[in-house]
């Protein structure tokens, strides 16, 4: 889950037009929601290993900080297909 996050996140963020705007953000976020749905259910992200929980907690703050001002993080969804 760690490395799906930070694969889709790179990829996303390869991918953010500068500056970025409110019509940007399901563009980038989608592709983003199911890792990061995964990171926060199998990922202890305060790990004792202080190296491990500062790399976990710089590639959230990353999003974090790309979206924030467009997106809570807290809702970003993956949208089901089949959901009509």
């Amino acid at each position: 889950p760690e490395l799906g996050l930070a694969s889709a996140w790179g990829a996303a963020r390869a991918r953010l037009p500068a500056p970025l705007r409110a019509d940007d953000v399901a563009r980038v976020a989608d592709p983003v929601a199911e890792p990061l749905h995964a990171f926060f259910a199998e990922v202890f992200v305060n790990a004792d290993d202080e190296r491990v929980r500062r790399n976990r907690l710089a590639l959230l703050t990353s999003i974090d900080r790309a979206l924030l001002s467009f997106a809570d993080l807290c809702k970003v969804t993956k949208q089901r297909e089949d959901a009509a």
